[in-house]
C-alpha cells in the first residue's frame, strides 16, 4: 500500500509536479487560486487513512494528479492524469488518493513516447467547488481566428455566459501569460455564485502537431523494416532507452524502430571489438551487469559501416544442418513443416530441435526482438524459409557456430555476433521470467516480455508479490491500427504515394494530426460493442469522449475546431485526426471499415 507525506502549498518542492507548482506561483503572486495542500508518494510517510485525518480543509474535497511531466517543456499530458471529486468522507479519500496518484494508460503512452520514467504523480488536495460555470480558454488563439478561444460548461444555476464573464477571464489570462512568459496559455477556470473567477489550472500549450519523440523533431529517420517488420515488445522498447544513452541514432515511436540517417558518420568497427564485448557479456553474472555491456555492444554494432544487410544463408543453413542431424527421419520433419504452414498441425507437436531453431531465427537480425514468440505472427513466412534452406543444405559448407571466418564474410560474422548477444541477454531475461512465474507474478515465463526493464528490476527487489499480472493485458504504447510511416523527415511523417480510391465513398477534410490508420467506425456510446482497431467518428470531441482516446486508432470529426482538451490529448498521443469532414456522421454506419489518411486529408469508407 502506498504511503504519502504532505507538503504545504506555501512551502512546495519539485516533487509536487508542475500543475501544483504553477498554481503555487500564481497563488503566491496574488492570482485567485483555491488554497491547497499536496500529497506525494513517500515510503517514509503515512498511509492514506492517517493522511485523511490531517486534512484541515472543508469537505467535500477534490483530488487532482500533479505530475513532474505534466505541463512541462517536454509534454503537457493535458487531461491525461486523474481527478477525483467530490470526495465526501475518509473512506472515499483513501480510494481516491490511490487512483489520483497512479499513472493512467493515457499518460503511459506519452511518457513512453518521450522515453520518460513513469514517476507516480503527486496529488493536489483542495476543497470541492460547485461553480456556476467553468471551462477552458486558449490565449492567444494559435490559429489567429480571434484574440482567444474559449469553451464553456454552464451549470443549471445560470442560463448564459456573457461578455462580462469572458472579459474577466481574459483579463486574468493576459496577466498569467505575461507572468509565465508563455507563447500560448491554456487556462482552466471556474466562476463562483458571487461572480468570482478562480484559476483551476494554467499550462503552456505546446506547439501544434508535435507528436514525435523530441529526438525525431529534426533530421531524417528511416523505419527499420529489415530487422523489425512488426512492433517491438514492451521489454525491447524500454531496452532501447539504455542503448540510446550510448548511441543516439536509434529511436522508438509507437513500438516501431527508426534509425537516424546521418551521412558519413558511420565508423568502421572491427569484428574483434564486437568479440570483446561478447566476452564481457559472458563474464557479467547478473542482468543488471549484463545490461550496460549489451547496450555498449549494440552501440558498436549499430555504429559500424553497414546496418546488418548481409546474407545470412550460410549461418542459418549451418544451424539447421546441426539441428536436423539430431532428428530421425528428416523427410518426415519436412512433411510436418509443410503441414504446419498449411495450418494442419500445432507448433507444439514439432520435434524439440525444430522448436529451438524457430526460437533461434526469431531473434536473428532478420527480426530484431527479444521475445521468443516473435515468429508467431509470421509462422508461414518462417516455415517457408526453413523449407527453402533445407533444399540448399547439401551444398552448404557452413557450420554453427562458425569456428572460423571461412565461407562467411565479416559482415555476416558481425550479424552472427549480434544474434549471439541477443541470445545471451534473452536467456537471462527468461530466467527472470521463471522466477516471476514461481512467485505467481506472471502466468508464463514469456509474459516477462510484456514488462519493461524498469519493472523487472523493481520486481526483483520485492520479496513477496501481492499483485497478479494478467497474461497479455499489459498496457503498451502501441495504437492498434496505426500505420507507421516510411520515414520521418524534419518532424513530419512521410508515407509513400497516395493510394487510389479503394471504396465507393472518399471524403475529404482538414489534416490535424497527420498520420495514417485503419479500423472500424465507432461512436462514443458503442465503444464496447466492437473489436478493434477502431476509429472514432463524431461531430466533435465532448468531455465524456476523452476517455475513449486510448481505445481508438484514429479520429474523424465534422467540426473544424482545432482547440479542445480532447484534440490536445489526441495530438499528444499521436492519434491520426481529420477534422472538417462534412456529413461524416450521416454517411458512416457503426462497423464500417475506414482507411484514414489524415496526412493528406482523406478518409475512405467501406474499404
Amino acid at each position: 500500500m502506498k504511503k504519502y507525506k504532505l507538503l504545504n502549498f506555501d512551502n512546495p518542492s519539485q516533487l509536487i509536479g508542475n500543475k501544483a507548482a504553477n498554481l503555487f506561483r500564481l497563488h503566491k503572486n496574488g492570482f485567485p487560486v483555491l488554497p491547497g495542500i499536496v500529497a506525494v508518494v513517500d515510503n517514509e510517510g503515512d498511509e492514506a487513512a492517517l493522511l485523511a485525518e490531517k486534512i484541515q480543509f472543508d469537505w467535500p474535497l477534490i483530488l487532482r494528479s500533479s505530475s513532474v511531466y505534466e505541463d512541462s517543456s517536454r509534454s503537457s499530458c493535458a487531461g491525461c492524469f486523474n481527478s477525483v471529486g467530490p470526495v465526501k468522507n475518509p473512506a472515499d479519500f483513501v480510494e481516491g488518493l490511490a487512483f489520483a496518484s497512479s499513472v493512467t494508460p493515457r499518460a503511459q503512452k506519452i511518457l513512453n513516447n518521450e522515453n520518460l520514467d513513469k514517476t507516480p504523480p503527486a496529488v493536489l488536495i483542495q476543497s470541492w467547488q460547485d461553480f456556476v460555470s467553468r471551462g477552458v480558454l486558449f490565449y492567444p488563439d494559435p490559429w489567429g481566428n480571434d484574440e482567444c478561444s474559449i469553451q464553456t460548461e454552464i451549470s443549471g444555476k445560470t442560463s448564459q455566459f456573457g461578455e462580462e464573464e469572458k472579459e474577466k477571464i481574459l483579463k486574468y489570462a493576459r496577466r498569467i501569460r505575461e507572468f509565465f512568459n508563455w507563447e500560448v496559455l491554456d487556462l482552466e477556470w471556474g466562476i463562483k455564485d458571487d461572480g468570482t473567477v478562480v484559476v483551476l489550472q494554467a499550462r503552456k500549450l505546446l506547439s501544434q502537431g508535435r507528436i514525435l519523440p523530441r529526438a525525431m523533431q529534426q533530421g531524417t529517420w528511416l523505419r527499420d523494416r529489415t530487422h523489425n517488420p512488426d512492433p517491438l515488445s514492451r521489454l525491447h522498447t524500454s531496452l532501447i532507452k539504455y542503448v540510446r544513452q550510448i548511441y543516439s541514432g536509434i529511436e522508438t515511436w509507437n513500438r516501431y524502430l527508426f534509425f537516424e540517417k546521418k551521412e558519413g558518420e558511420k565508423q568502421n568497427i572491427a569484428t574483434s571489438e564486437l568479440k570483446k564485448e561478447i566476452a564481457r557479456l559472458e563474464i557479467a553474472d547478473s542482468l543488471s551487469k549484463k545490461l550496460p555491456v549489451f547496450a555498449s555492444f549494440i552501440s558498436l554494432y549499430l555504429s559500424s559501416v553497414r546496418l546488418s544487410s548481409g546474407n545470412y544463408q550460410n549461418i542459418i543453413a549451418g544451424k539447421l544442418r546441426n539441428l536436423l542431424s539430431q532428428v530421425e527421419a528428416p523427410e518426415e520433419v519436412i512433411s510436418q513443416l509443410k503441414s504446419l504452414r498449411e495450418g494442419e498441425i500445432n507448433f507444439a507437436e514439432l520435434p524439440a530441435q525444430l522448436k529451438e531453431f524457430f526460437n533461434f531465427i526469431s531473434v536473428f537480425p532478420l527480426v530484431w526482438d527479444l521475445s521468443s514468440e516473435t515468429w508467431g505472427d509470421r509462422l508461414s513466412e518462417l516455415v517457408a524459409r526453413v523449407i527453402d534452406l533445407i533444399s540448399v543444405i547439401a551444398a552448404s559448407e557452413a557450420s554453427f557456430p562458425p569456428d572460423s571466418d571461412k565461407g562467411i564474410s565479416e559482415k555476416e560474422y558481425d550479424d552472427f555476433l549480434f544474434a549471439q548477444a541477443l541470445h545471451k541477454l534473452r536467456e537471462e531475461i527468461l530466467a527472470v521470467g521463471e522466477r516471476l512465474v514461481a512467485k505467481e507474478f506472471i502466468a508464463e515465463r514469456d509474459d516477462v516480455f510484456e514488462l519493461s526493464l524498469e519493472e523487472i528490476f523493481e520486481y526483483l527487489d520485492v520479496e513477496g508479490f501481492d499483485i497478479a499480472v494478467e497474461s497479455g493485458k499489459r498496457e503498451t504504447p502501441l495504437l492498434s491500427g496505426w500505420i507507421p510511416p516510411d520515414k520521418v523527415e524534419n518532424g513530419s511523417a512521410v508515407y509513400k504515394q497516395i493510394p487510389p480510391p479503394t471504396s465507393s465513398s472518399r471524403l475529404r477534410g482538414i489534416p490535424l494530426i497527420p498520420r495514417r490508420s485503419r479500423g472500424k467506425a465507432v461512436f462514443s456510446n458503442n465503444l464496447n460493442r466492437l473489436e478493434g482497431p477502431l476509429i472514432f467518428v463524431g461531430y466533435s470531441l465532448k468531455p465524456q469522449d476523452i476517455l475513449l482516446l486510448t481505445e481508438v486508432s484514429g479520429i474523424v470529426l465534422e467540426t473544424e475546431e482545432k482547440l479542445s482538451h480532447g484534440v490536445i490529448i489526441a495530438r499528444e498521443l499521436g492519434i491520426p485526426t481529420l477534422i472538417g469532414v462534412k456529413n461524416i456522421t450521416s454517411q458512416v454506419k457503426e462497423g464500417d471499415y475506414l482507411n484514414l489518411l489524415a496526412d493528406i486529408g482523406i478518409v475512405d469508407i467501406n474499404v
